[in-house]
């Protein structure tokens, strides 16, 4: 959410999901990697030359290697971010924390969740709420990478944004957050462009 994959920019030593060096949940710790200025770059000159970017927001779920779920991981319930996730068994806390992650979680005696393609899958979901749509710490995380990408702010100067948003599997997640989201987008740019990906009957959504 927070940093363009370096597969698709400059390749960086560690693994930019998992987070950079010194950076928390909380976006006045994010920095700007060389992807992620090389995105900007492309985003200058798409838009120089007509076109319009959005992006594919999954809000569901994530990879093993999100920085918050490793976190999970690593630390079990003393995580910061042990809300954020379905988890479904914490375990033996002796096993959090032991690597390979694999060997020792997603079975019988390590942390357990749900996830998007199957228990103890390799996407975890985001831990739901009936109020908000989504925890509030996610809410509130997502909420910040929108304005991030909406709105960056890069060495004090804003720049030009991205123009919209694809929405992977919307209906995976309670409308409250929905209707939040949207109206910090529309407030962000009226003519961003949402679509959801919804197979089915899309009229609530």
């Amino acid at each position: 959410h927070r940093h363009v994959d370096d597969n698709l920019g400059y390749k960086a030593e560690g693994w930019p999901s998992r987070g950079v060096a010194g950076e928390t949940a909380g976006p006045v710790s994010w920095t700007w990697t060389a992807s992620d200025r090389l995105f900007l770059d492309f985003l200058d000159e798409a838009h120089a030359q007509g076109f319009r970017v959005i992006l594919d927001g999954v809000f569901n779920h994530v990879g093993v290697d999100h920085f918050a779920f490793q976190d999970v991981l690593r630390n079990g319930k003393a995580s910061r971010y042990a809300s954020w996730f379905e988890i479904t068994d914490w375990g033996d806390p002796e096993r959090w924390g032991r690597e390979p992650w694999w060997e020792h979680h997603g079975k019988a005696g390590g942390i357990q969740w749900k996830a998007w393609d199957r228990d103890n899958g390799d996407l975890p979901t985001f831990a739901k709420d009936e109020k908000l749509g989504l925890v509030e710490p996610v809410r509130d995380h997502l909420f910040a990478v929108t304005r991030r990408w909406m709105r960056p702010v890069v060495d004090g100067v804003e720049r030009r944004g991205v123009d919209g948003w694809r929405l992977d599997v919307p209906h995976d997640v309670p409308l409250a957050f929905w209707r939040d989201w949207r109206e910090l987008v529309k407030g962000l740019n009226p003519e961003a462009y949402l679509v959801g990906e919804v197979w089915g009957d899309g009229a609530a959504w």
